[in-house]
């Protein structure tokens, strides 16, 4: 008689501790709802992109301009004039004065740094609405 209770009774511990097993993995903790709120949220994605961009400037700023190679030619054949032919070439070096370079660098660099505390601002203050939220 005591066989026929203790079978149920086996199958009720395992079942009510496999039901406390699901139940502590499906608890969401509050860094998890921050930090899906951040994955999430528009605004960030956003403004991610918007430092990536920023960085690909800041990279773009420190090129310095490339040799400008200039060929023309002429002729006077379809105008009937055989002997008449043209022929021009020119090369074209930028040459950057005054710290130019410097200067465009140093203003990338402010660019970056604003992206990424515009970023930092407003992660803290999703974090913020989902804490209040949540508590």
């Amino acid at each position: 008689m005591k066989r026929k209770h203790v079978l149920p009774l086996c199958l009720g511990v395992l079942f009510a501790s496999a039901a406390a097993r699901s139940q502590e993995n499906s608890a969401i903790t509050l860094e998890e709802l921050v930090r899906a709120s951040l994955e999430r949220n528009r605004e960030v994605l956003a403004l991610r992109q918007r430092v990536a961009q920023t960085q690909g400037l800041r990279k773009q700023a420190g090129v310095r301009p490339a040799l400008e190679i200039q060929a023309e030619g002429g002729s006077g054949k379809p105008l009937g004039s055989a002997g008449e032919q043209e022929f021009a070439a020119s090369a074209k070096q930028v040459i950057e004065t005054f710290g130019k370079r410097a200067d465009r660098m140093r203003v990338a660099e402010f660019s970056v740094a604003l992206a990424e505390a515009e970023i930092d601002a407003r992660s803290t203050q999703v974090s913020y609405d989902v804490e209040t939220a949540y508590l």
